[in-house]
């Protein structure tokens, strides 16, 4: 304004700027790996991180980026049976399909679903290679035949989520864990035969973890059954920890206790007694499950209670991880650690510790775990902890494009927001057109926290408390 004359005038303002932050450039992504699994036979591992798809050599040759991603956020990587594929989850359409990609890099990625509305999970190819199941935010679990495209729900939880879905050995049966009503999640079995649903645990104890033995004869799982109160020593409180065990169950009626009662006894030997031979029982040698009493043919694993984490089974093993307890103030005395159990021997061996995750290649010989500022392959049998090699990600490099990622950031926090908003109205908003009105500003954003900026403005729309936007990659 001048001030004589009152009179205003605007102002044009230009501020060069080289645009430093929108170039696109290489970044080492090792460090923010979201995911990782192995080959059928061990031979490469596999990784997610920052929104790529990549596969390593465990000792020999280069990586190999799959998927190559700025524009989208390629999540849960699965290696086929057979090695040709990787099958994943991306929202490269706005919404999170299931995709493939040769696990060579030597064609395109392939879309194989579309109209997903929510947020997926965890893709798990069936031993045979012809199906995919996956699950969403939403508790529903879903089996895609890889050749036709075609989805079928098998279950629909009525409340929370479903993450911890196991092929049996063949591909006929589905197990999994689901919450029941009174709050406690109890073992299921989805029959493909019959697309049945059938509880195997009972609802008095929580169970989880379902995993199946490769000869499809048991069914292992873990289960909060052991609860001896821990009193304080300052005030009359009780508290519980270690409560988790390892039980199986006998999926056919003349299915043995795999842990027989063991009793040193004098050998006496018997007179031959003439007459005809008592038959024996006789396993099913298909892949069947026989429901009926199956509750009762539930067997403990001679283990000590503690807090189990992940289980999975091999052909002779058990394998799983323990948890350290947690305190509230301090580090526990113990630490995390990845263990086997030969079942032969029933006798436990430490394989890493401190241990992080781990995955088991489908051939079930070989671990790939996370821990020790690293990732390591450790032969899955109770030798592995001296057979231990060190998996290099140094080689996990990938083109960012800021501006692509920003604008896949945007839409990813969009669908979260409608996804997991506590009330499905958003409280009476357009939340569509409220997308369409902040989406003009990315061509603008500059920098991640430009970015973080008009995210928090779009989302305070909603006019709802602690709901922030924060963090990123400066």
């Amino acid at each position: 304004m001048d001030v004589a004359s009152k009179k205003t005038s605007k102002l044009a303002i230009n501020v060069p700027d080289d645009g430093i932050n929108k170039r696109k450039r290489q970044a080492f992504v090792g460090n923010q790996i979201a995911s990782y699994s192995l080959s059928p036979k061990g031979e490469r591992a596999l990784f997610s991180a920052r929104g790529d798809i990549f596969t390593a050599p465990i000792e020999k040759g280069g990586v190999r980026n799959l998927t190559k991603s700025s524009d989208a956020n390629d999540r849960f990587p699965a290696w086929s049976p057979d090695g040709r594929q990787i099958a994943y989850i991306s929202d490269k359409t706005g919404e999170e399909e299931i995709w493939t990609v040769a696990q060579d890099g030597s064609s395109p990625p392939e879309q194989l679903t579309t109209g997903g509305k929510a947020q997926r999970y965890g893709t798990s190819w069936s031993p045979d290679g012809k199906k995919i199941a996956f699950s969403d935010k939403d508790g529903k679990v879903y089996v895609l035949t890889v050749a036709t495209k075609q989805l079928q729900m098998i279950v629909d939880a009525p409340n929370g989520q479903i993450r911890d879905y196991d092929w049996s050995p063949k591909g006929n049966f589905i197990a999994y864990s689901m919450q029941s009503k009174n709050g406690l999640s109890a073992v299921y079995v989805w029959s493909a035969a019959d697309n049945k649903n059938t509880r195997v645990t009972p609802e008095l104890f929580n169970a989880n973890t379902p995993a199946f033995d490769p000869s499809g004869t048991y069914l292992y799982f873990l289960s909060d059954r052991e609860y001896p109160p821990l009193i304080s020593s300052t005030e009359f409180n009780y508290a519980t920890n270690r409560t988790t065990q390892v039980y199986s169950l006998a999926l056919q009626t003349a299915g043995k206790n795999p842990f027989p009662y063991e009793n040193d006894e004098v050998t006496i030997t018997e007179e031959k007694k003439e007459g005809p031979p008592t038959p024996a029982a006789k396993l099913d040698t298909t892949e069947t499950i026989n429901f009926e009493g199956i509750e009762k043919r539930v067997v403990k694993v001679p283990l000590p209670a503690d807090n189990y984490a992940g289980l999975s089974v091999n052909k002779g093993n058990l394998i799983y991880q323990i948890q350290a307890p947690f305190y509230y103030g301090r580090q526990a005395e113990t630490q995390s650690s990845l263990r086997i159990y030969s079942l032969k021997d029933r006798k436990e061996t430490t394989l890493l510790q401190p241990a992080g995750g781990y995955a088991v290649s489908a051939d079930g010989t070989k671990i790939l775990a996370g821990g020790q500022g690293g990732f390591s392959l450790i032969d899955a049998n109770s030798n592995g902890d001296k057979t231990r090699k060190a998996v290099s990600t140094a080689g996990l490099v990938t083109e960012i494009d800021p501006a692509a990622e920003w604008n896949q950031i945007f839409n990813e926090v969009w669908r979260r927001y409608r996804d997991w908003f506590y009330v499905e109205n958003m409280h009476g908003f357009d939340w569509v057109k409220i997308r369409e009105d902040y989406k003009r500003w990315l061509p603008y954003v500059a920098h991640r926290s430009d970015l973080n900026y008009v995210i928090s403005e779009m989302v305070s729309e909603l006019t709802t408390q602690h709901s922030y936007i924060d963090g990123g990659r400066f």
